[in-house]
């Protein structure tokens, strides 16, 4: 993703990305990505590589950065913000009796089904 470094956390190796709709996503930084690079490029256009999680709305919420790097003119494809796969509407839940979507609950039996199965078995 690209966007303007606005902050960096070097205890927590976190740090804050501005994006162009002016949102800001927050940065988790791998152990092998170097702090000290980072310091500066404070305030620039960067590019951050890694694996974006979404929010059930589909807005990028985290990214686990794996490699962060000045942009350059080419890196413009990385403006774009991605969005999550699922619809962006609210997902239904079921209503009513659970036991019809998901069966039986595991530990719903009593002692002697249980010591029935248990000789059945042995």
């Amino acid at each position: 993703m690209l966007g303007i470094l606005d902050s960096l956390t070097i205890s927590t190796r976190t740090c804050l990305l501005k994006l162009i709709d002016g949102s800001s996503l927050r940065g988790y930084l791998a152990g092998h990505v170097a702090l000290e690079p980072l310091r500066e490029l404070l305030g620039t256009e960067v590019v951050l590589e890694g694996t974006v999680a979404f929010a059930p709305s589909g807005r990028p919420q985290r990214i686990e950065v794996d490699h962060a790097a000045r942009a350059r003119a080419g890196d413009i494809v990385w403006k774009r913000i991605p969005h999550g796969s699922l619809p962006h509407e609210q997902l239904a839940l079921p209503t009513g009796d659970i036991g019809t979507i998901i069966g039986r609950w595991p530990g719903d039996e009593d002692d002697a089904r249980i010591l029935a199965a248990l000789a059945e078995i042995s």
